[in-house]
């Protein structure tokens, strides 16, 4: 019976190959669609699992410092999703002081609440250093202190945490930290004085240095206008590469000064190309002392010092106008 089955099914296979292709195909296609749809739905799962680890609340108990010498309990969401129904419990289990017990609907991710420590209700809400060792030590205890902590996710799966902490090694840290702390500030400190006290020093040996520099400028600007005789502000601007504030300066000095000399209705800012002549002699003669003896270099600084006073003379004549107006 077998083998006449067997004999008929070739028989037929032989008679349809196109019939029996497609069957082939269609069988092949069933099973890569299971396979797939194994496959995704492993994939969803996977992902749906991950997407669940990844807002698992982290609800972990720690110490922190209100001040150099007081310290307080702690609770941190360090998860990255949010803590619902959250119950925590902190106490020495090696002591007979009452927990410190704490109940809130929820703690989003990084929040965090701080707690006296568990060691009586005239303890206060931040407890010195001096105090915990204290009653550790009065109370024989090996200083650890114990946080539980129950809460829930959003998919209302519940998660225990407990963290156990060695309050006297926290606070050699946290007095080390402190230390370091105070080291570090110090030291940054002298560092900015010390950088401060350079400043004023370059500042201090820079000062001729600029002086110097601006009187050789001053005196280039003072022989490019002799040696011209008469020539364009935008021209000596551009030959001598100096900044137009600059110039423009120097120039009004000069005229009050007495050395240089241009048209009253013109402005050198304005106006297009102002013309600068040069009327105080030639630096020659004054060097050879044909105007009454006087260097170049005392009619400069005269003319520098004139035009400050002049400046400030200016400059208190607007503040009485001003006054003059306010009245």
């Amino acid at each position: 019976m077998t083998d006449y089955f067997h004999i008929r099914l070739w028989a037929w296979i032989l008679e349809n190959p196109a019939t029996f292709s497609q069957l082939l195909l269609s069988f092949a296609l069933v099973i890569a669609t299971i396979a797939y749809t194994i496959y995704t739905k492993g994939q969803i799962d996977e992902m749906e699992k991950t997407r669940k680890q990844s807002l698992k609340p982290v609800v972990k108990g720690g110490i922190d410092l209100m001040s150099p010498v007081d310290m307080t309990c702690t609770i941190q969401n360090t998860g990255n999703g949010a803590a619902h129904n959250v119950h925590t419990k902190m106490y020495f289990e090696d002591m007979d002081f009452e927990p410190v017990e704490f109940k809130t609907p929820i703690l989003t991710t990084d929040e965090q609440y701080e707690f006296e420590f568990p060691l009586g209700e005239d303890s206060g809400f931040s407890t010195g250093m001096n105090k915990i060792e204290s009653e550790i030590d009065e109370n024989d205890s090996e200083g650890i202190l114990t946080v539980e902590t129950t809460c829930e996710d959003a998919f209302d799966r519940v998660y225990e945490h407990r963290t156990e902490i060695d309050v006297l090694d926290v606070k050699e840290n946290l007095s080390q930290i402190i230390r370091d702390g105070e080291k570090k500030r110090i030291r940054k400190a002298v560092e900015g004085i010390n950088s401060n006290i350079e400043d004023i020093a370059s500042e201090m040996d820079l000062k001729p240095q600029a002086e110097a520099a601006t009187r050789d400028v001053y005196f280039e600007v003072l022989n490019k206008i002799e040696s011209e005789g008469r020539i364009g502000y935008e021209d000596l601007r551009y030959q001598l590469g100096l900044s137009d504030n600059a110039l423009y300066k120097m120039i009004n000095k000069m005229q009050r000064g007495g050395l240089v000399d241009y048209s009253e209705d013109k402005n050198l800012k304005f106006h297009d190309n102002v013309q600068v002549e040069w009327v105080g002699g030639t630096i020659s003669d004054v060097d050879e002392d044909s105007t009454g003896g006087a260097s170049s270099k005392q009619i400069m600084e005269e003319m520098m010092s004139t035009g400050d006073r002049e400046e400030g003379d200016e400059g208190a004549e607007n503040n009485e106008e001003n006054k003059e107006v306010e009245d």
